[in-house]
């Protein structure tokens, strides 16, 4: 071969080993430029990430915090006391207060459902206080979620012998034989309703030309019947202090605290 042709393929191969070099530059840029935006959007997304959580701790807090004051307010005031207590621990559920109606005042016996001269006066004067208290509450229409007036019963089976407070006729007696047993069940959950619902009724009837507090209860207003599920006991005293009816005042959850993980470390893990 001649010296030119020499010359010629080491310019050829020159070329060809300088143009791979410059590819395999190019394409490293590439990789590095892409990375690097990677790296970018992943940051911005954990910086998203973090300032939502914040936001949500945030909101978080304020939600516990009006269940607080709402709980202090009602443990002040003695005329508030005598209506109802007031019941909340975070522990348990952070987004829920328990206001347990006056069982004196608020007095129901067993199988009844009718509301007495002073039950109503005690709704007008007492519970439409209560009810406007949390309802008027600063921040009230961004923390509520629900406010459930709940009604219970005692353990006793309900059996009645002919259609009495939403519970339906049976001829059941023996609360041992497991179909009585459910009809019994069923009809407490109908008796502790029909009572929230009497009470409910009285409740409304107080608004008035109250356009917030009417509102308030179109709203939030949540009734139901527990029935015997929370029952505590079969004698007397315990069966009269079952015979309750609760107001659970619900707030929006910012959300559960725990800790949390970033876009890196999960990747890590």
């Amino acid at each position: 071969m001649s010296s030119d042709d020499d010359t010629s393929l080491s310019h050829s191969t020159t070329d060809l080993m300088s143009g791979v070099a410059v590819t395999f530059l190019l394409i490293a840029a590439i990789f590095m430029v892409q990375a690097f935006a990677a790296r970018i959007r992943e940051a911005e997304s954990e910086r998203k990430a973090q300032e939502q959580l914040a936001l949500i701790q945030a909101q978080d807090q304020d939600a516990r915090s009006f269940l607080n004051l709402l709980q202090e307010h009602f443990a002040k005031d003695d005329a508030l006391r005598s209506v109802v207590e007031a019941s909340y621990d975070a522990q348990v559920d952070p987004y829920l207060l328990t206001l347990t109606l006056n069982r004196e005042r608020f007095l129901f016996a067993s199988t009844q459902c009718d509301l007495s001269e002073d039950v109503n006066r005690a709704v007008r004067d007492g519970l439409r206080t209560a009810v406007k208290v949390v309802c008027s509450a600063s921040d009230a229409r961004n923390q509520l979620l629900s406010i459930n007036l709940e009604g219970h019963t005692d353990v006793k089976p309900f059996f009645p012998r002919q259609a009495q407070c939403g519970a339906v006729p049976t001829r059941c007696v023996d609360a041992a034989d497991p179909q009585c047993a459910a009809v019994g069940f069923e009809n407490n959950v109908r008796l502790s309703g029909e009572r929230a619902q009497r009470l409910f009724f009285v409740l409304r009837s107080t608004v008035g030309d109250d356009a917030d507090l009417a509102q308030c209860l179109d709203r939030w207003f949540v009734v139901s019947g527990r029935g015997q599920v929370e029952a505590t006991g079969s004698d007397e005293e315990t069966r009269r202090r079952d015979r309750r009816v609760v107001l659970r005042i619900r707030v929006r959850a910012g959300a559960a605290l725990v800790p949390t993980v970033s876009t890196a470390d999960a990747r890590r893990q």
